[in-house]
């Protein structure tokens, strides 16, 4: 294996066990929406950030939602937000299961600058019936930090779905970090989007799947 994809799976592997033990840990967790499409919770972080996590069920199997994530979830988000992401592309993809994806983020506030994200996943098939899709923030020579842009950290970014009472149980948890001088209480109410944006995605999730 490459030494490069060797480090960002080294990484993507602590991101992992970091998500997983967080998504263990019941306690502190405050509803923020409890819906007909899903439970929305939300935990405060010593750094002050918000850590969210989503919840739901879809009737389809769980390899299946997971690959359309993986497929599809950046573009989707993006393609609804197209006041805040300038730019977004695959900028690497190392096997049909590993890849980095690059954001360029300006909300086009005066005084804020524009952030970046660059950021490596991969799928993993955690038993039969369990799959999970882990992204962590990476550097790459080929996309260094622009002087006019602070590079975003995405501390990890969980999709875990598994087989519960015949349908898929749909559990996601994000945890990242604008940095710079923005708010911790204006990037926190960014969590409306996010939790927006997963309706959108449970429908073309059905729309798209059998």
């Amino acid at each position: 294996m490459d030494s490069e994809v060797e480090a960002y799976m080294s990484k993507s592997e602590a991101a992992y066990e970091e998500a997983v033990s967080m998504l263990g840990d019941m306690s502190s967790w405050e509803v923020y929406e409890n819906s007909q499409e899903l439970a929305a919770y939300r935990r405060h972080s010593p750094s002050g950030l918000d850590i969210l996590k989503i919840e739901f069920f879809i009737p389809r199997s769980p390899n299946q939602v997971l690959d359309f994530i993986y497929k599809n979830l950046g573009d989707i988000h993006n393609s609804l937000n197209p006041d805040l992401v300038r730019e977004h592309k695959l900028f690497k993809e190392y096997s049909d299961i590993t890849r980095i994806r690059y954001e360029l983020i300006d909300a086009g506030i005066p005084g804020v600058s524009p952030r970046d994200i660059l950021y490596f996943g991969i799928k993993l098939q955690v038993s039969d019936d369990v799959f999970a899709l882990i992204e962590t923030s990476v550097e790459h020579p080929e996309k260094p930090i622009r002087p006019d842009v602070i590079r975003a950290e995405v501390n990890y970014a969980l999709h875990f779905c598994e087989k519960l009472n015949g349908q898929c149980h749909v559990v996601a948890l994000a945890y990242a970090d604008s940095k710079g001088s923005i708010p911790k209480t204006f990037i926190n109410m960014g969590l409306r989007r996010r939790v927006d944006f997963y309706k959108v995605l449970i429908k073309e999730i059905l729309a798209h799947t059998t």
